[in-house]
């Protein structure tokens, strides 16, 4: 699998995917506007809608800033109350904060070699969570929404997957910007792995660290086979009918139809 993320995106069977929108965050290694990706009814996700990012505690006080001049309604985060409390949200006193931890600390620990089974675990014990997360951006106030956790990759990468298939954005566009986190965090994973000199520990933590475009195509194929699809497993966790059209109302842009001239 190439981590080229162009190559990706001319290889998907949808088409062309539309341009994937860096943010200038800094320092964020990993923020993202997911406006301009295809749906699957003729038309696109909004841009200045929906936000994917890695940890906002690494932002600068220019950063800071970048992130209040988007005015966003609501900040997802994911990440749990220990690293919440390690490294504080600069926005956390605020009302648009809204902290929903995917992970507990009396969860069981996943220790499976491969990332696409500890996804699967995750999805399969929390649906609940999930929907949960999913209902903080269809509930959010008017206005975009960003959603993060540590490295903006793992349960980022659900979270907004789930999102954007339930607004009908192909398999293989979700796939293409999940990852995109590949080249953004590689030589942040590559300096973290610099000192594993224990060769099988150095291969699960390079694991851990990917971000492959088939991962993520994989996950969707098995909430499709096992549950049904996402709107399914959205919904066995709590997420209503209404939730499912606001994500519509909020995310899609509905391309206008074309028009032809009448041959007489």
């Amino acid at each position: 699998m190439r981590n080229d993320v162009t190559d990706l995106a001319q290889d998907t069977k949808a088409g062309s995917v539309a341009e994937l929108r860096d943010l200038d965050w800094p320092a964020c290694l990993n923020a993202r506007d997911l406006g301009g990706l295809p749906t699957a009814v003729a038309g696109r996700v909004r841009e200045q809608a929906l936000i994917r990012s890695d940890r906002l505690s690494r932002l600068t006080d220019d950063g800071v800033e970048a992130v209040r001049r988007l005015r966003p309604s609501r900040i997802i985060d994911l990440r749990t109350s220990t690293q919440c409390e390690r490294e504080p949200s600069p926005f956390a006193a605020a009302d648009m904060y809204c902290h929903m931890p995917l992970s507990m600390p009396l969860d069981p620990p996943n220790r499976q070699a491969r990332l696409i089974d500890r996804y699967r675990s995750k999805l399969d014990l929390y649906p609940h969570r999930f929907a949960q997360a999913v209902a903080a951006v269809a509930d959010a106030p008017p206005g975009p929404v960003v959603v993060h956790c540590q490295a903006g990759k793992d349960r980022t990468g659900l979270v907004i997957a789930l999102v954007l298939k339930a607004v009908g954005v192909p398999d293989d566009a979700v796939a293409v910007d999940y990852a995109v986190s590949s080249a953004r965090l590689g030589a942040y994973y590559t300096a973290k792995r610099a000192d594993i000199e224990d060769p099988e520990l150095l291969e699960l933590v390079r694991e851990l660290h990917s971000a492959r475009a088939d991962t993520m195509a994989c996950t969707l194929t098995y909430l499709r086979d096992e549950f049904g699809g996402v709107e399914p497993y959205l919904r066995r966790g709590g997420l209503v009918e209404r939730q499912l059209e606001a994500l519509q109302e909020r995310l899609v842009v509905r391309s206008p139809p074309s028009s032809t001239k009448a041959h007489v």
